[in-house]
């Protein structure tokens, strides 16, 4: 729905997203605005809201609510048990409207951070119900990237640390580039794979990177050599768009698990594969 408005219409969702584990990976499907009574039917429950979690009252196991809004500042959980049905009430509903507002500033801080990508794994890493949500939105990301405005500009690193990582826009963006918009070296080339977990980032700038290219272009050799560098998560990169982001500012755990390099092998035998076709390139 979201790609089929113009760009300055906002998306209202109706109910079913008062929560604080559904609100971050709404904004990421495109809802701009929420309408939600779900702070007052907790509380008519007896029922707290968390950023995680939500709790009942009579099972909190701790003297005061583990929040720093007015309510659970002034009261202990013990003194809202004690207080009649229609004051609690009142009191659990501030509360939960007030972690409810939270939840919104971080998603807005996080939005502007460039992190959002980031908190949603944050939340999916403790609850099925929200990995699941995670799934669901790498299923319909595409769609989505055609109204997600570029990320030119950012240079804060991304944080590659789960399969869910490399599904994140900003790399399924760079691999629709690299596959349809760049235009590999002519056909007949020598293509020399360099391994990307040895050199440093950016790796045109890495001296050993560095000096083959001095090298070939010495000896006139550079457009008849295809230097590309094969990340150990994000596959190949040809060397003269490693500096682009997100290929240098990003970070990955050291050693890589295999996990993390299943995209690195299946995008380096795609990207090889493609070379091939266009004309018998050598590979070394």
């Amino acid at each position: 729905m979201k790609e089929r408005l113009p760009p300055g219409k906002p998306v209202h969702l109706f109910g079913g997203a008062g929560h604080p584990l559904i609100l971050p990976f709404a904004v990421a499907l495109g809802i701009d605005l929420f309408d939600s009574a779900s702070y007052v039917l907790y509380a008519r429950d007896d029922r707290i809201i968390l950023r995680d979690r939500t709790v009942r009252l009579s099972e909190v196991k701790v003297d005061r609510i583990p929040c720093n809004c007015p309510v659970c500042r002034k009261y202990g959980v013990k003194e809202l048990m004690s207080m009649n049905k229609a004051e609690r009430e009142r009191l659990l509903a501030i509360h939960n409207l007030y972690v409810l507002w939270e939840e919104i500033q971080e998603i807005k801080a996080r939005i502007k951070e460039g992190t959002l990508w980031e908190y949603l794994e944050e939340k999916a890493g403790g609850d099925a119900r929200a990995k699941s949500a995670l799934l669901a939105l790498r299923k319909g990301l595409r769609a989505l990237l055609k109204v997600i405005p570029d990320e030119s500009g950012r240079v804060r690193a991304l944080h590659i640390t789960s399969v869910e990582s490399l599904h994140r826009p900003e790399i399924i963006r760079h691999i629709e580039r690299l596959l349809n918009n760049y235009e590999p070296p002519p056909q007949g080339c020598i293509v020399v794979v360099l391994p990307g977990e040895l050199l440093d980032r950016p790796y045109i700038r890495d001296s050993l990177v560095y000096w083959l290219i001095d090298q070939l272009s010495t000896n006139n050799l550079l457009s008849r050599v295809h230097v590309v560098i094969n990340n150990p998560v994000l596959g190949p990169i040809p060397y003269e768009i490693s500096e682009i982001y997100p290929l240098s500012q990003h970070e990955y755990p050291e050693p890589t698990p295999n996990y993390l390099r299943t995209l690195s092998h299946h995008l380096l035998r795609k990207y090889l594969v493609r070379l091939r076709d266009r004309g018998g390139s050598r590979m070394s």
